[in-house]
């Protein structure tokens, strides 16, 4: 029987992957195997938690988690969401594409970080259309973007890629 963060775990990342299929116009669905520690490798096919019917630029990576300093990410000095990047660029490096870190605790809304890649020269890639997204409430973490997952979706799908 899986435990109940497993559960809980699984149903935030087919609800994100509704979220997206609505969004985007097109179906997204949990990868195989996904957050599950059993398996440390997967086929370059199911980098990340979420994957979709067409090619995109991003990786996505989901955590649901009961707790979050949500004043240390404020600081720049959060060790979990710190973990969780380093997660996320390990699927960004296998894939080479721009990251999608989505995290959600208890009783709070979700919120997405957008992480750059590194190109052959060594150079940060952004979202071509990051500057539009800053425009609106975000934080800057370590140099990556932190809106809220509602705010970004309320602009066009295409504005991620």
């Amino acid at each position: 029987m899986a435990s109940k963060q497993k559960t809980k775990g699984n149903s935030f990342e087919r609800k994100i992957a509704k979220k997206f299929t609505e969004w985007s116009g097109f179906a997204w669905r949990k990868t195989f195997g996904s957050g599950n520690m059993r398996f440390k490798t997967r086929s370059l096919n199911e980098i990340g938690d979420l994957k979709s019917e067409r090619e995109v630029p991003f990786v996505i990576e989901c955590k649901f988690h009961k707790d979050l300093s949500y004043s240390k990410i404020m600081k720049g000095d959060c060790g979990k969401l710190d973990n969780w990047i380093l997660e996320m660029e390990s699927d960004q490096k296998r894939s080479k594409k721009l990251g999608l870190l989505i995290f959600k605790t208890n009783l709070s809304p979700i919120f997405v970080l957008l992480s750059p890649r590194y190109n052959r020269a060594g150079k940060r890639e952004h979202f071509k259309n990051i500057n539009n997204l800053r425009s609106r409430n975000f934080v800057d973490y370590k140099g990556r973007t932190i809106v809220a997952l509602d705010n970004l979706m309320k602009q066009p799908f295409e504005v991620i890629l």
